[in-house]
């Protein structure tokens, strides 16, 4: 019974952060999900389309140093997310690139 009323506990503790988090707008190095998810097409592999204008929108506003850090984590591979197609997409929107992406 004691594991029962601890597995209630925490599910209506993650309930009540998830509640807590969609009440604001959450953000990735500068983007929000929906700007995130805009892009993933242009991420997939194989042969990718080149960008929307609303994909390089959010782009423009993003920390590209923060979403390099991502290249290699859990994240990307959750989103099946091709991280080399993901570094070449700021030169693809024309946007500066950093040098250690």
């Amino acid at each position: 019974m004691a594991i029962n009323v601890r597995a209630l506990a925490m599910v209506m503790l993650m309930l009540s952060v998830v509640y807590v988090e969609g009440a604001e707008v959450t953000k990735y190095c500068n983007l929000t999900m929906d700007q995130l998810l805009t892009c993933k097409p242009y991420v997939m592999a194989p042969n990718p389309p080149d960008p929307s204008p609303e994909c390089c929108a959010g782009l423009a506003n993003a920390d590209v140093p923060c979403l390099c850090s991502f290249s290699k984590s859990l994240m990307f591979k959750t989103l099946d997310i091709n991280p080399t197609l993901a570094k070449q997409l700021p030169a693809k929107c024309k946007l500066p690139t950093p040098a250690q992406c």
